[in-house]
């Protein structure tokens, strides 16, 4: 016998079922269910890979914080980089328009910051010239840019750190216009923002500047260096930890950039239950929907991208489960739609739409594919329950009903008829889903 084939497709962003390919038999219906599973399980087994290694998590490498990183010297006094593998790293990835950031977005905070970063790292050094040269020319053409940006989307820390760059670049003699009214502008937020919070109180207590302490001067080290965090940092910055590391050659900010170095390759870093149970259908479909996978970045100083929070795998995984549980509760469907034909559940007042709302309301509370034989036992027990409510309307015949019911285990011994079609329907129902769910 030939049966719809359910597909998992997407429309407008949203899972649907697609139909009416035919499956020709059995054995390809069977075919393709295997091959769902196997889909399911392959990313299944990815994702409790990753995440059985993922450890403190990982984020994308910051091109701005590997810059800072790159600026410290060789804590010994040999005139070389303490960590010469960022510079490689600098080197290795800039982009092809002589920018340094996120590459599958333009985002001029971003972009501007990472590449006055590296090619101060650069110059520093005196290395690479004609990668220098390729970002001071991006620098030149797109500053300008920042006019056009949304002050409100303005990366974090973005009004400190970026005068304290310039700075930096003037004293390198790097020739990057800083008369713009918008950098005016940033300047004004920066003045604003260090007045906020009293320079006796950031000695004291841990503030939210700690994040964005490289290039600041005037710094009380002595005192700062109490608020450092266990694990050497300057809250988790590697940029404001290198600054801090420049000016106190402190073992335990070396002791942070080292992992940090070590574990990004020269970059600073800026299922035994099912998973489907843990959320309601609809609110699968609208997070579906709502969910980038990789095209989801996070703003910090710059735009950072965290592959175990934000991946293709999950959203492949959640579609694949969602059009999955879809097609079983649409097969159910159909079962129970037929289930009422064949017992002629309409002649006792039973309306297709009070089926409709009983099997919603039990898929709404029991939606896991494997809990099909609990759906169905709620469903046609909420559905002769109904139709005994409907069918036998005066209470002298639901007693008389109950009665026949209670005392005679042979359907046929009925006197009345009606008695008997139904007494059969509610024992062959009762039986059937007991042994089922026994299983």
């Amino acid at each position: 016998m030939s049966k719809p084939r359910i597909e998992d497709v997407f429309q407008n962003g949203l899972p649907v079922l697609k139909g009416p390919e035919i499956v020709e038999d059995d054995k390809e219906r069977e075919a393709l269910t295997v091959s769902t599973s196997n889909h399911i399980k392959e990313r299944v087994e990815y994702i409790k890979s990753m995440l059985g290694s993922m450890e403190d998590g990982e984020i994308s490498i910051s091109a701005y914080d590997t810059a800072w990183v790159a600026l410290v010297e060789d804590i010994h006094g040999s005139g070389l980089p303490q960590f010469p593998s960022t510079l490689q790293w600098i080197a290795k990835n800039q982009l092809p328009d002589g920018s340094w950031g996120d590459s599958q977005i333009f985002y001029s905070y971003d972009r501007i910051i990472n590449t006055l970063a590296c090619v101060i790292a650069l110059k520093s050094w005196n290395i690479h010239p004609e990668k220098y040269e390729k970002g001071i020319s991006f620098l030149k053409e797109k500053i300008c840019k920042l006019e056009y940006e949304n002050a409100e989307q303005m990366t974090i820390g973005f009004e400190v750190a970026f005068p304290s760059l310039l700075e930096i670049a003037r004293s390198l003699n790097i020739e990057v216009a800083d008369d713009s009214p918008v950098l005016q502008e940033i300047y004004a937020k920066r003045n604003i923002k260090l007045t906020r919070i009293p320079r006796d109180m950031m000695h004291k207590v841990p503030t939210t500047l700690l994040y964005s302490l490289e290039g600041m001067p005037g710094l009380e080290w002595e005192k700062l260096l109490n608020l450092q965090f266990q694990d050497g940092s300057f809250l988790f910055s590697p940029s404001s930890t290198a600054f801090a590391l420049m000016q106190t050659k402190d073992d335990n900010c070396l002791t942070y950039l080292k992992n940090a170095v070590h574990r990004f390759n020269g970059g600073g870093y800026a299922l035994e239950v099912p998973w489907y149970a843990s959320l309601p259908r609809v609110e699968t479909r609208f997070y579906i929907e709502q969910y980038g996978g990789d095209d989801d970045v996070w703003i910090g100083k710059t735009l950072y991208r965290m592959p175990y929070v934000s991946n293709k795998t999950y959203l492949e995984l959640a579609k694949l489960d969602y059009n999955n549980c879809q097609a079983s509760h649409r097969m159910e469907w159909e079962s129970i739609q037929k289930w009422y034909s064949d017992c002629n559940l309409g002649d006792f007042g039973l309306s297709r739409k009070t089926l409709l709302f009983a099997y919603f309301l039990a898929v709404a509370s029991i939606f896991e594919p494997e809990r099909s034989n609990e759906r169905l036992a709620w469903v046609k027990t909420t559905a002769l329950v109904e139709a005994i409510t409907s069918y036998f309307v005066e209470e002298e015949m639901r007693r008389a009903f109950l009665h026949e019911f209670r005392n005679n285990a042979d359907p046929r011994d009925c006197i009345n008829r009606r008695f008997h079609i139904y007494i059969y329907i509610l024992l062959d129902s009762i039986n059937l889903e007991f042994f089922d769910n026994i299983k």
